[in-house]
């Protein structure tokens, strides 16, 4: 048994926070460049943002074969197997209706825009444009009243239609 303590390091990734551990301290730099690499491959291969992912040049192939490697379809057959295992809850075919709903771009950018949002709202504020309890407009709730409703289109799990075979969409 070692008496070192171990060591982490914290990072974003994927619009969350990663922790990565490791027993033996002096290893923590080479760790976090293997998952640096690991990560960047499965970003390269899963992404809903990134036109030259995997994902992306399946979903645009119309149903042709299409040729995958062998990390996405792992990646694949382990989202399904999740899917299976949750009964559904977790869901890796709802991309179509995540992006109905508005989540159509990496959070980063959800983030930079909600920052300039908020420092619209706060000159409006200020210009007597927007109530000052911050209770939004009328037209905002319909905005996303109208989201969710085209996201409920979108997902087949919500449609009175029979389900058809669709490109794979995960985040």
């Amino acid at each position: 048994m070692s008496s070192q303590a171990p060591a982490t390091d914290t990072f974003g990734v994927f619009g969350t926070t990663a922790v990565l551990l490791v027993t033996d301290p002096a290893v923590l730099s080479r760790a976090r460049v293997l998952a640096d690499a690991e990560l960047a491959a499965v970003d390269l291969a899963c992404s809903r943002f990134r036109p030259d992912s995997e994902l992306s040049i399946l979903n645009g192939s119309n149903g042709r074969l299409t040729e995958v490697s062998e990390l996405f379809a792992a990646l694949i057959a382990t989202a399904l197997r999740a899917a299976e295992l949750t009964d559904g809850d977790v869901d890796p075919t709802c991309g179509r209706a995540l992006a109905a709903a508005g989540y159509d771009r990496d959070f980063s950018e959800l983030q930079q825009e909600l920052g300039r949002s908020r420092a619209q709202r706060s000159l409006a504020e200020l210009a007597g444009d927007q109530p000052a309890s911050g209770e939004p407009r009328q037209e905002h709730n319909d905005a996303i009243e109208s989201a969710g409703e085209r996201a409920a289109d979108a997902h087949p799990a919500t449609r009175n239609t029979p389900a058809t075979t669709t490109p794979a969409t995960t985040t």
